[in-house]
């Protein structure tokens, strides 16, 4: 199997891994190959099978990269994948000075993220690393939900999410749950790191430093930016944002409201 991909030249590099450009042999079209480190310790193993898990049960989720299968070497798990031409929403940042976006750009972007990651977690998938590098934008405009090695997955019991003992993310869009310990409902998580997104593209920074999360939890919910002379944000809008970071899971708001009507 190996020797159907000749790759080609790198797109991107993370901590646990790089994305090839590559070149498919039997199919003679361009694809792109996340190369993962499989001889990395228990926790980089874990991360390679759920990424693998979660591709292959939401694979076809409309907003998610096309998952095309994976294949071991004696060093590295290799997922295959549709190439994304694009730029993820922190590059996108970056390259504007982080100018917020327009807040009807922003609605749009996280309706159709909303509605990927609902149809995710119908299917028992949590993202659980949701953040503005794991957001791609094509050419066209679109959003696609990628990254999915921190994914967890759940059932429901009685009609409620099992929860999870697990935590991890990006610390910035942890939620104040898991900085706090114990069980955590996934699907929460997710709903909080849309809104510290959310927040990024409509005001141009975080809710919060690193140093400035203990404090700001205490709140019931994250305070808001006041509108200014170049961000005017409407009140339907910051109604949502501060559901979904609302410190209390159980009282804030999932991705639904999200999704446009």
């Amino acid at each position: 199997m190996s020797q159907r991909y000749e790759l080609l030249s790198v797109l991107s590099e993370g901590s646990y891994g790089t994305v090839f450009l590559a070149n498919d042999r039997d199919a003679d079209e361009t694809v792109a190959v996340k190369v993962l480190d499989s001889d990395n310790g228990r926790v980089a193993l874990k991360r390679i099978e759920n990424e693998v898990r979660a591709n292959v049960i939401i694979h076809g989720v409309r907003g998610v990269a096309g998952f095309r299968g994976h294949y071991q070497t004696p060093w590295t798990t290799n997922l295959v994948f549709d190439v994304v031409d694009g730029v993820d929403l922190f590059g996108l940042m970056e390259s504007r000075h982080f100018r917020p976006l327009s807040e009807r750009r922003v609605k749009k972007i996280m309706s159709t993220v909303a509605v990927c990651l609902s149809q995710c977690h119908q299917r028992g998938v949590a993202h659980r690393d949701i953040k503005l590098e794991n957001i791609m934008i094509d050419k066209s405009g679109g959003a696609l939900l990628v990254d999915w090695g921190l994914s967890s997955f759940f059932t429901f019991v009685n009609g409620r999410e099992t929860l999870s003992n697990d935590p991890c993310g990006s610390v910035l869009y942890m939620p104040p749950e898991i900085i706090r310990g114990g069980p955590i409902q996934a699907t929460k998580v997710d709903a909080w790191a849309m809104g510290v997104t959310m927040h990024c593209l409509l005001f141009g920074m975080f809710p919060y430093s690193q140093n400035e999360m203990l404090r700001k939890f205490q709140h019931t919910c994250i305070p808001l930016p006041d509108d200014d002379g170049q961000v005017r944000v409407s009140r339907e809008t910051r109604h949502k944002m501060s559901q979904l970071l609302t410190t209390d899971p159980k009282q804030r708001a999932n991705i639904n409201i999200l999704v446009s009507k």
